[in-house]
């Protein structure tokens, strides 16, 4: 995005945004600049790329996955109403390369939406680590004026290293819908293997893996043939919560049992697979 010319910022917004507008990336909306945004001006041009940083030593964190909203703090009936409390539960990923050390998020007001003031302590997220905010939901208030139906947006403040490091997300919440298909207490956790198919198979299968919310550990999944031997590392790095998917390979290997392993921190799962050709 380059400004040749440029007079000045209003009420606009500057960033990108998926066509579904369920993520994007926002550098400057209505007077607000991202904390480590630097200001636009003419000949100013902003580079929008998947690449992170590699001179900075501060934590990249931002939100990852899907929010889980539910209503155990208002009427518990699964319904998002007007004058209702409602509890959130965020992932933050640090994509940066220092650690976010005290990483808190709090609740921010709009002409809806009232913050209780909870602050979601997530403590230190380590740079490729994601923390899941289980055990402190964010809680705010839905005014009794809003107008059924509405989506609205719930906008978070995130701060790290005792303040001086802040940024901001938002999530979105129907009222009048249900409180979300993940229920808290039906969360996935530690990790699992799921399923290999096919199995038996001839020169390729597909491991599925499942990794819980409590999991912010690098995960490991390796295949071993019967001697112990590893023979593949189908994934080595961290991994946000939910199902996974990866290809084994095997077309230069003879048949036999082989054995696939996952691993993160003390956690450790086994499956049996047989190649025949």
């Amino acid at each position: 995005i380059y400004y040749k010319d440029f007079t000045g910022l209003g009420v606009m917004g500057v960033g990108i945004e998926s066509k579904n507008e369920e993520h994007g990336l926002e550098y400057y909306l209505d007077g607000i600049y991202d904390p480590t945004a630097s200001v636009i001006t003419e000949g100013r041009a902003l580079r929008i790329t998947t690449n992170r940083p590699l001179t900075s030593s501060l934590p990249w964190v931002y939100q990852v996955g899907t929010p889980v909203f539910d209503d155990s703090s208002g009427n518990n009936n699964g319904i998002i109403e007007q004058g209702e409390t409602i509890g959130v539960r965020i992932s933050l990923y640090n994509g940066g390369m220092a650690q976010a050390p005290i990483t808190k998020a709090v609740i921010l007001d709009t002409t809806y939406i009232t913050s209780m003031g909870d602050s979601a302590a997530f403590g230190n997220i380590f740079p490729g680590a994601t923390k899941y905010n289980a055990e402190s939901p964010m809680r705010f208030r839905i005014s009794e004026a809003c107008p059924s139906d509405a989506v609205l947006e719930v906008p978070i403040e995130i701060s790290s290293l005792g303040g001086w490091y802040k940024t901001h997300t938002k999530v979105r919440i129907h009222v009048g819908g249900p409180v979300g298909v993940d229920e808290f207490d039906k969360l996935p956790r530690g990790i699992e293997l799921l399923r290999t198919y096919p199995n038996p198979f001839n020169s390729s299968a597909r491991v599925e893996i499942l990794i819980g919310y409590d999991v912010s550990e690098r995960v490991r999944l390796e295949v071993f043939d019967i001697t112990g031997r590893r023979v593949g590392v189908l994934h080595d790095d961290y991994l946000q919560t939910g199902q996974h998917a990866f290809s084994f390979d095997a077309k230069d290997l003879p048949s036999g049992c082989y054995f696939t392993r996952l691993r993160a921190s003390n956690l450790e799962k086994t499956g049996k697979l047989l190649l025949i050709r």
